[in-house]
């Protein structure tokens, strides 16, 4: 069995009992939808990466990138929310 990392994160309480619905209609606990969530959004980044070393990638692809589940686009890497006061 492969050895799996703790991961402690702080989240909203209605978003967490929103993702927790959604995972149990998925039939998974909460913690293996996440994963999987992210493991999805690591591919699609890394799937990008390689198509814009190969210099495949153009402008067309922008409207056609994969979307997080809020429905945004992911882009090239990981980029940090704005957050309020800094």
């Amino acid at each position: 069995m492969t050895k799996t990392k703790l991961l402690n994160i702080r989240i909203d309480p209605v978003l967490q009992k929103k993702a927790k619905r959604l995972a149990e209609a998925d039939g998974r606990s909460l913690s293996n939808w996440v994963t999987n969530l992210i493991s999805s959004q690591v591919k699609a980044a890394e799937k990008l990466e390689k198509q814009s070393e190969e210099g495949q990638q153009d402008c067309s692809r922008v409207s056609q990138s994969p979307e997080n589940a809020a429905g945004v686009p992911v882009s090239q890497g990981i980029q940090r929310p704005l957050q309020h006061g800094n």
